[in-house]
């Protein structure tokens, strides 16, 4: 699964059970951000920064918060998107912003590059916006929700990172394949993030 990692990032998962439970209240925002420094020369001859073979920041790095908008909030209605283009890689896109739209009013971003310079330091983080209260994680990983009652926590999450999620899922499927659940849901996720690329080559807004 293409952003099974990311689905299982401790607050990623705390935001949206919350979100979920109606805690945040009515969606009024969300915005996802990933940006990576230059990764040329991390590959076998330079793979990443072919886009035929990679897809570019587009789908190598922006693909994992794609598929977090669309596992918090399901397919959109339209997707407008922004991109810069043969930056770092052939003719790749590599900087992304894209708004999901979702037809109640709200704004729905992600953001993915990876056109900054190599000594750059690698930055994560949402902000999920609610009615009711505001789950924010910030690039050096502080995790705090505050409500509009004036409320402010800071959750206690597990002291694991989506990958070692992600390899516990890949082991407990070998050993168990009678219980292997087929997630479908990436096929969605790749069809926001292909409407994406088509709006930022069309310059235009794709509906779904």
């Amino acid at each position: 699964m293409v952003g099974l990692c990311i689905r299982h990032w401790p607050a990623y998962v705390d935001a949206r059970e919350r979100f979920q439970k109606g805690d945040l209240g009515k969606l009024v925002s969300a915005r996802f951000t990933r940006m990576s420094p230059d990764i040329s020369g991390n590959a076998w001859e330079n793979w990443f920064m072919k886009n035929e073979n990679s897809g570019g920041a587009l789908l190598d790095l922006h693909m994992h918060d794609v598929d977090t908008v669309h596992h918090f909030f399901g397919l959109p209605k339209a997707v407008t998107a922004f991109g810069v283009k043969g930056f770092r890689t052939n003719h790749g896109i590599d900087h992304v912003i894209g708004r999901f739209d979702y037809g109640n009013g709200s704004l729905v971003v992600a953001e993915g590059s990876w056109t900054m310079p190599k000594k750059s330091a690698f930055e994560m983080s949402f902000q999920i916006v609610g009615d009711r209260g505001t789950a924010t994680l910030k690039a050096d990983g502080t995790y705090t929700v505050i409500y509009e009652n004036g409320v402010v926590t800071t959750p206690s999450i597990k002291n694991v990172t989506g990958w070692e999620v992600e390899i516990d899922v890949c082991i407990n499927s070998i050993l168990n394949p009678s219980k292997v659940e087929v997630d479908t849901s990436w096929l969605n996720s790749m069809k926001m993030v292909e409407a994406e690329e088509q709006s930022i080559l069309k310059r235009k807004t794709v509906t779904l």
